[in-house]
C-alpha cells in the first residue's frame, strides 16, 4: 500500500483517544483501532521531516486503509488513530490546502 506522508507535528498532546461521532459503525471502528496493540507496528518517518530540529511524524499502516500517527520526538504519547475514511478526508484536505 502506498501511503502519502505528511509534515505536521503533534507536540503538546497529552491525552488522545476517540470521540463519539454519533455513528455506531464509526464508533465501533474507532474503538477497534484504539484497542490495537501497536508494539510491533512498522512506523515510517515522514519524508517531510526536518532533520535539523528533528520535528516530524511517523505513520503506521493498521490495515484496511486505517493508520496511526505519532510524534517522533514524543513517542511516549499515545498515537492518533484514523479510520480509512478519516485518513482519506485528511489527505484530501492537505491536497486542497485546508490546513494552511
Amino acid at each position: 500500500m502506498h501511503m502519502r506522508t505528511i509534515g505536521v507535528t503533534l507536540e503538546g498532546r497529552t491525552s488522545i483517544h476517540p470521540t463519539a461521532t454519533g455513528d455506531p459503525m464509526m464508533d465501533t471502528a474507532k474503538t477497534a483501532l484504539y484497542a490495537m496493540d501497536l508494539t510491533d507496528a512498522d512506523w515510517v518517518t515522514s519524508s517531510y521531516s526536518n532533520r535539523w530540529d528533528k520535528t516530524c511524524v511517523e505513520v503506521a499502516d493498521l490495515g484496511g486503509g486505517a493508520v496511526a500517527v505519532r510524534d517522533s520526538q514524543n513517542r511516549e504519547l499515545p498515537p492518533l488513530r484514523f479510520t480509512a475514511e478519516e485518513w482519506a478526508a485528511f489527505q484530501l484536505g492537505v491536497r486542497d490546502g485546508e490546513f494552511g
